[in-house]
């Protein structure tokens, strides 16, 4: 329990930090829902958006291929073949949507932990 000097000398919230400490001058909160939209219109834009460019490369490849082979199979008449790869190609597109939504969130977790760590430890004063 803390002794009545200890509460005396805590700090007071008008010494609590106002703004909110950035990892560097470039950085700014991704918004999660931009990133999916993006990666929607076209895909990898998403993970560009967040500074993952080789993500977002791959992303971009791997919709091409799947894109154009499905409909490469479908012209030549190979319609369950071409069906696999439109089911596969789905699966990855939406998983580059998800991919450059969640990834927008743990970026934004990542620039906010050491705001985060600050004020727990002055708001509890533990130190971590």
């Amino acid at each position: 329990m803390p002794t009545s000097k200890q509460l005396a000398s805590a700090e007071t919230p008008e010494s609590f930090p106002t703004s909110r400490p950035t990892l560097n001058a470039n950085s700014s909160a991704q918004n999660p829902w931009v990133a999916g939209s993006l990666s929607a219109i076209l895909p990898g834009l998403g993970q560009a958006y967040n500074g993952m460019y080789q993500s977002g490369l791959i992303s971009f490849f791997l919709n091409f291929v799947f894109i154009s082979t499905t409909i490469e199979l479908e012209s030549k008449g190979l319609h369950h073949t071409a069906l696999a790869s439109g089911l596969a190609s789905s699966v990855v597109y939406v998983g580059g949507i998800i991919s450059a939504s969640k990834g927008a969130k743990l970026l934004n977790e990542k620039h906010s932990a050491p705001y985060q760590a600050q004020l727990k430890s002055k708001l509890f004063h533990i130190d971590f």
